[in-house]
C-alpha cells in the first residue's frame, strides 16, 4: 500500500470539493458523522483506540518521542479532541486553519534515523490512528446509544475517508468500503504488524494509569473493547468480576442516555453549528444549553468551537 503523500493544497482541494456549505462545513445535519460525533457519550471509548495505536511500533516511537504525551497528557488530549470538532462541526473556515494547523505539526514530527524511524504524516500510520477511531466510535455508539444500520456504517466510514485526506492520507490508499474496512481492521488487530515494545508498554502503563482510565466506567469500557489478544498483551483483566462490571456500565450509560434532554446528550460543538446553521432544535435555545456552552467555553472543554482564528502558534 505504499504511496506518496499528499501535500496539503490536494488534501484541502478534495475536502472542500465534497463541502456541504461554507457555513456548514465539510458534513452537515444530515451527515452520518455528525449522528454519531454529536453524542457526548462517543469519546469515551477513546482509551481503547489510543492502547490500539501505541501498539504500533512507530507510533509509539512517535508519542513517546516527539509530543507532550506525559509531561501535558491532558492538555494534548483536550487540544486533540477540540482539533477533531473543529473540523467536523465547524464551517469551512474553521475546518481549513484547523486542517492546515494539523499539516504544519505532522510535518515537524519525523525521525528518519534509529531504531525505530516514523514520520507522522506518514499514511500507514494516519490510516490506522483513523481506524481505531472509526472502530471505536462505531463500538462505543451501538454500546451506549443504540444499533446502527449497514448504510450508516457506510456512510460514516466515506464521512471518515473525507476526515483522512483532509489529514494527509490519499483516497486510494483507504479501502473503499466498510467491508474492506473490516478486512482491513481484522488484518491488523490479529496480524504481526502491531506488536507492543518497551517504548508502546510504557505509553501503555502511563495512559492507564491517568486519571480518566482509573474512572471505574472508563476502566470497564477499556477492558470490554479491547480485543482479547491485546487485553492480554497489555495485561487488562478480563474474568467474572469484570464481564459483570462491563455489563453493568452499560446498562447504567444507556439507562442515563435514555433520559439525557438533547442540551446534555449532545456537544456543545454540534450545538453550535446548529445554532450557525439557524436550524436549532427549541432545546438547544434553552437558558441550560447556554449555560452548558458557556460553562464549556471557560472551562476550555475540547467539545466547543472557537471562532475561526489562526492556529499557528497552538501547540499539540
Amino acid at each position: 500500500m505504499a504511496q506518496k503523500e499528499w501535500s496539503l493544497a490536494e488534501c484541502l482541494e478534495r475536502v472542500r470539493s465534497r463541502m456541504v456549505t461554507q457555513t456548514a462545513g465539510f458534513y452537515g445535519p444530515r451527515s452520518a458523522m455528525w449522528l454519531i460525533m454529536r453524542e457526548n457519550m462517543v469519546p469515551l471509548g477513546a482509551i481503547s483506540a489510543v492502547l490500539l495505536q501505541v501498539a504500533h511500533p512507530a507510533i509509539a516511537a512517535a508519542g513517546a518521542h516527539s509530543s507532550r504525551v506525559r509531561s501535558d497528557f491532558n492538555g494534548r488530549t483536550r487540544r486533540t479532541f477540540a482539533a477533531v470538532y473543529e473540523i467536523i462541526f465547524g464551517d469551512t473556515a474553521t475546518a481549513s486553519l484547523t486542517i492546515e494547523r494539523i499539516h504544519r505539526i505532522h510535518n515537524r514530527v519525523r525521525r528518519e534515523s534509529g531504531e525505530q524511524p516514523y514520520r507522522a504524516s506518514d499514511p500507514d500510520l494516519l490510516f490506522w490512528v483513523l481506524a481505531t477511531l472509526i472502530d471505536c466510535s462505531v463500538r462505543t455508539y451501538e454500546l451506549l446509544v443504540g444499533p446502527l444500520s449497514l448504510r450508516d456504517r457506510e456512510d460514516y466510514y466515506a464521512d471518515m475517508r473525507l476526515f483522512g485526506t483532509a489529514m494527509g492520507i490519499p483516497p486510494d490508499f483507504m479501502p473503499p468500503t466498510w467491508a474492506g474496512f473490516e478486512q482491513y481492521w481484522e488484518a491488523m488487530v490479529n496480524g504481526d504488524r502491531l506488536r507492543i515494545g518497551e517504548t508502546g508498554s510504557k505509553l501503555a502503563r502511563f495512559i492507564l494509569g491517568s486519571a480518566g482510565a482509573r474512572w471505574s466506567g472508563s476502566a470497564a469500557l477499556v477492558a470490554g473493547m479491547l480485543p482479547e489478544r491485546w487485553r492480554k498483551a497489555y495485561g487488562v483483566a478480563w474474568g467474572p468480576k469484570e464481564q459483570r462490571r462491563f455489563a453493568w456500565t452499560i446498562r447504567a450509560m444507556r439507562l442515563v442516555h435514555q433520559f439525557m434532554p438533547a442540551s446534555l446528550r449532545y456537544c456543545p460543538a454540534y450545538h453550535q453549528a446548529l445554532v450557525r446553521l439557524a436550524a436549532a432544535p427549541r432545546e438547544s435555545k434553552t437558558l441550560l444549553a447556554c449555560a452548558i456552552g458557556w460553562t464549556s467555553r471557560l472551562l476550555r472543554l475540547p467539545w466547543v468551537l472557537a471562532p475561526a482564528q489562526d492556529h499557528s502558534s497552538v501547540r499539540v
